[in-house]
């Protein structure tokens, strides 16, 4: 799972890339920044909010896991 960063209006958008890092999934999970927290998207549907990037990151692989 690659994940690209986006910089929009003072806020840091993670968006979900192919794996050659080239193309955006649309719909990828994307991790927002708000503040200090994360909050972790699966097609435009919040599923969680983090403490830190880290910890977002390793929930969507885990959640891309589950669903196999």
């Amino acid at each position: 799972m690659n994940f690209r960063e986006m910089r929009m209006n003072g806020r840091s958008i993670w968006v979900e890339t192919d794996k050659e890092n080239k193309k955006t999934l649309f719909s990828g999970y994307r991790i927002e920044s708000a503040g200090d927290k994360y909050i972790l998207k699966k097609n435009r549907r919040e599923i969680q909010v983090f403490n830190s990037l880290s910890g977002a990151i390793n929930a969507a692989i885990e959640t891309d896991q589950d669903d196999i």
